[in-house]
C-alpha cells in the first residue's frame, strides 16, 4: 500500500477529515513530555520489575511467563485501538482514558501475591498502557508529515526521560536496605505512570484523515506484502532484545554488579540512542529507511554474540553503545518505513501492527522461551539473540535489493 497521500498533505478522496481540531500551542514540547513521563515509566520498570516480581517468589521462567503474556496483549489491544483511531480520527481522548486506566491497573499489583494474579494483573495492565506507545509515535509522526517536525529531536526526551529514570532508581535501590527495593519499584512506577496521564491530557490535536473502509483497517494494511516483510525483519532485529530486557539486569547482578552500575549501563546504551536521534533528520536521509534496519540488525550480531563474556566493566560500556543501533537505528528505519510506505488514514493501524507483531507478538514469545533458556544455560540465552540478528540482517538485505530494482 504506497503512501499516495504524502504530496496532499495527508488529503485523499477516500478519507474524511474529522472535525478541525483547535492547534495545540507548542505541539513539540508537548509531545516531548509525554515521551520523558511514558519512558521514565519504562526507565524503572524494564530494569527492576523481575527484581519486584522476584521478591513477590517467582523464579526466572515464572518471570519470563508474567512478562510474556502482558507483552502478549499487544498482539488483541493495539490493533483493535488502531482501528478505532483510524476510524474516528481520535488519539488524544483515547490516550487519556487509556493511561488512566493503566494507572489502576499498575495500583493493584500491591495486592497480588501469587503467580496467577500477578499474571492476570499484568494481562490487564500491558492491555491499557502498550497502544500509548504505538498512539503516540503515530501522533508525532503526523506532526513530522504536516508540520515539518523533527522526529529525533522530539524522541529523544522519551531516551532522556528513561535515564533520568533508570540511574535515579539505581541511586535510590542502591542506598536502601533489601527488603525496602521492592516496594520502592512499585511506588516509583505508579508514580511516573500518573505522571504520564497527565502529560496525555497536555496532548497536541490531530485531524487526521478518517478510513471509511468498512473492514478491518488492519486488512487493508497486511494486504501490503512489503509491508509484511518488514514486519517479520523488525521482529527478528527488535524481539532479539528479548533476552537484554528480561535478564539483563539479573545477569549482571550474577557477575557482582551493583544496582547503581547496573542502572548507568541502562543509561550508558539509551545515551547512545539519544546521540542518534539527535541526527536521525540526517541519518534518514542519507542512509535510508531500509539501511538503518540493516545496520542495527549487523549491530545485534556482534552485541548479542559478545553478551554471554564475562567482560571487565569497562568493556560493558562500549558494548551498550552499540544499542544505538540495535534499537535506535533499527527504531528510525520503522517509523520512517511505516510514513513512506503506508497511507495517513491507514497510519494508527500501521503504528499499532508494527507494536502488535514486533514488540508484542515476537517479543512475547521470544521472552517466553528466554525465561526457560536462561533458566537452563544462563547467559548463553544471548547467543539466540545473535542468531535472530543475523535473520533479520538478512531480510533486511533481501528488501534493500528489491527496493533498488
Amino acid at each position: 500500500m504506497l503512501n499516495e497521500s504524502a504530496e496532499s498533505g495527508g488529503q485523499t478522496g477516500t478519507g474524511t477529515p474529522p472535525e478541525t481540531a483547535t492547534p495545540s500551542r507548542y505541539p513539540g514540547a508537548r509531545m516531548a513530555m509525554f515521551y520523558a513521563a511514558l519512558f521514565a515509566v519504562i526507565g524503572v520498570n524494564m530494569p527492576f520489575w523481575p527484581l519486584w516480581l522476584a521478591s513477590r517468589g517467582l523464579d526466572p521462567s515464572e518471570i519470563g511467563v508474567v512478562v510474556s503474556l502482558g507483552l502478549a496483549m499487544k498482539v488483541i489491544a493495539n490493533p483493535l485501538l488502531g482501528h478505532f483511531a483510524d476510524r474516528s480520527g481520535q488519539r488524544r481522548s483515547l490516550m487519556i482514558f487509556l493511561s488512566m486506566g493503566a494507572a489502576l491497573a499498575y495500583g493493584s499489583f500491591w495486592f497480588g501475591h501469587s503467580f496467577w494474579v500477578l499474571a492476570v494483573i499484568s494481562m490487564c495492565y500491558f492491555a491499557l498502557w502498550s497502544p500509548l506507545i504505538p498512539l503516540g509515535e503515530n501522533v508525532t509522526m503526523l506532526l513530522v508529515r504536516e508540520q515539518g517536525f523533527d522526529y529525533g529531536r522530539i524522541r529523544l526526551w522519551g531516551s532522556v526521560g528513561f535515564i533520568v529514570a533508570s540511574v535515579g532508581a539505581g541511586l535510590v535501590l542502591a542506598r536502601q536496605a533489601t527488603e525496602d527495593v521492592p516496594d520502592l519499584i512499585y511506588m516509583m512506577v505508579t508514580g511516573a505512570i500518573v505522571l504520564t496521564s497527565l502529560t496525555c491530557i497536555a496532548l497536541p490535536r490531530t485531524a487526521p484523515v478518517r478510513a471509511e473502509s468498512r473492514r478491518w483497517t488492519a486488512l487493508a494494511v497486511l494486504s501490503d506484502r512489503r509491508f509484511v516483510l518488514f514486519l517479520v525483519c523488525s521482529a527478528l532485529i527488535q524481539a532479539s532484545h528479548s533476552a537484554y530486557f528480561a535478564f539483563a539486569t539479573l545477569h549482571w547482578k550474577v557477575l557482582g554488579h551493583s544496582e547503581l552500575v547496573i542502572g548507568v549501563l541502562w543509561a550508558v546504551g539509551v545515551a547512545a540512542e539519544i546521540v542518534l536521534f539527535v541526527f536521525a533528520k540526517k541519518a534518514v536521509a542519507r542512509i535510508g529507511a531500509l539501511r538503518l534496519l540493516m545496520w542495527g540488525a549487523a549491530a545485534g550480531c556482534i552485541r548479542w554474540s559478545l553478551m554471554p563474556i564475562d567482560l571487565p566493566l569497562a568493556a560493558l560500556f562500549p558494548l551498550q553503545v552499540l544499542h544505538a543501533f540495535t534499537f535506535a537505528a533499527a527504531h528510525l528505519g520503522a517509523m520512517f518505513f511505516i510514513t513512506d510506505q503506508i497511507e495517513q488514514k491507514f497510519s494508527a493501524t500501521a503504528q499499532t501492527l508494527y507494536s502488535s507483531a514486533v514488540m508484542g507478538v515476537a517479543l512475547s514469545a521470544t521472552t517466553l522461551v528466554s525465561g526457560y533458556l536462561f533458566e537452563l544455560y544462563g547467559s548463553a540465552v544471548f547467543i539466540a539473540m545473535a542468531v535472530m540478528s543475523l535473520g533479520g540482517l538478512m531480510l533486511s538485505l533481501v528488501m534493500i535489493r528489491t527496493q533498488n530494482q
